[in-house]
């Protein structure tokens, strides 16, 4: 079962920001079952590692659609950005050194950043960017 399901609560309406969200919640549940089924450290580490690269790749996506539309939001964004990326960054580490593992309550976490952060600092930004692709 997933860890993460697709609704409209996550849903921005903005394709581009949808399509990376989805491979977002992907990589998730990849890392999610890869845990799950207690395969070797370094298949965990791939994705992490993957999940950590792309969660990047989107965040400078976003935020470059946000200075474009001069969203006034993006500073507290950015910050929210940068605080995960460091999260992910540290677990990886820590998870690569052996100083700690992958639990349920790591992913649980990991989920619920997402979630929150899609369906509420994400859908802030969304009527800005509207209005600026419609101008």
């Amino acid at each position: 079962m997933a860890l993460i399901h697709w609704n409209d609560e996550l849903n921005t309406g903005i394709p581009s920001i949808d399509s990376q969200h989805r491979r977002l919640i992907e990589l998730v549940d990849i890392l999610d079952r890869e845990v799950q089924s207690r395969a070797d450290a370094n298949a965990v580490a791939c994705v992490l590692t993957e999940l950590m690269s792309y969660a990047n790749t989107h965040f400078a996506n976003e935020e470059s659609l946000m200075i474009a539309c001069g969203y006034p939001g993006l500073r507290k964004h950015r910050l929210e950005h940068d605080a995960f990326s460091q999260r992910l960054r540290v677990l990886l580490a820590r998870y690569v050194a052996g100083t700690t593992g992958i639990d349920r309550e790591i992913l649980v976490a990991l989920r619920n950043w997402f979630v929150d952060h899609v369906s509420v600092t994400d859908a802030a930004y969304v009527p800005a960017l509207r209005a600026f692709c419609a101008a």
